[in-house]
């Protein structure tokens, strides 16, 4: 799914902050065509079989993740996470596309006159990304919902990007940000539950969050000089 918007900025220079946005739309619409028409599950009571909720049947045992025990974490999903994590880290800082990558996300004419190709690494680079992303969505699925319905998803998509600012674009960073979100989100669960707080203040709190970071990135790259 990542292709199109990879290609589109590679072969054409359309922006893929757009793009991606375009895409999810076209993705939901798509669940939406599958869940309620050819893959929507069929309810059985006694002889009669009719159509039910705009759901897809339940995951078979052997197509669903085992979690460890006590906890929602998956031993799958945990592993690819962490190897992912391991994976990227080299990737960025260890080899040689690695630094083509950080040298076409910091200027562009430069990697251009540096002689690195440019459509190759983009195409790479958005691949990896739709790839990491679409696992994720598998260990959402597969591991806590067992099956396909319409708006399962519960934003983590935009999240991770609040994730990977806080921990400054770096994958071992990364983690220690991971784990204070996921804090945030489980104490903003208990907050709703306790509080009867509205699921849009936690929202609220992350989108604060991101505007800090965003003003912060002002302060680092630019200083203020007071003038007598």
């Amino acid at each position: 799914w990542a292709l199109i918007p990879a290609v589109l900025r590679a072969k054409m220079n359309v922006n893929e902050v757009i793009t991606t946005l375009l895409m999810n739309y076209v993705a939901i619409r798509l669940l939406y065509y599958l869940v309620y028409g050819p893959w929507r599950a069929k309810e059985q009571w006694g002889n009669m079989t009719w159509s039910g909720f705009a759901q897809t049947a339940i995951l078979p045992d052997h197509a669903t993740l085992q979690t460890i025990p006590g906890t929602r974490i998956h031993y799958i999903t945990l592993v690819i996470a962490l190897t992912s994590l391991i994976f990227v880290y080299l990737l960025m800082n260890r080899t040689s596309f690695g630094y083509e990558l950080k040298v076409v996300g910091d200027n562009l004419m430069a990697a251009r006159f540096a002689g690195i190709n440019i459509s190759r690494v983009i195409l790479i680079s958005m691949i990896i990304s739709g790839g990491l992303a679409g696992i994720a969505g598998v260990g959402e699925i597969a591991g806590i919902q067992h099956r396909l319905r319409p708006g399962f998803s519960v934003g983590y998509g935009y999240t991770a990007i609040i994730i990977a600012w806080l921990g400054g674009l770096n994958p071992l960073a990364v983690l220690v940000s991971t784990v204070f979100f996921s804090g945030i989100l489980v104490g903003g669960s208990y907050i709703q539950i306790s509080f009867g707080m509205p699921v849009g203040v936690i929202n609220m709190f992350n989108g604060i969050i991101l505007l800090f970071l965003l003003a912060s990135e002002v302060f680092l790259n630019y200083s203020i000089k007071l003038r007598r």
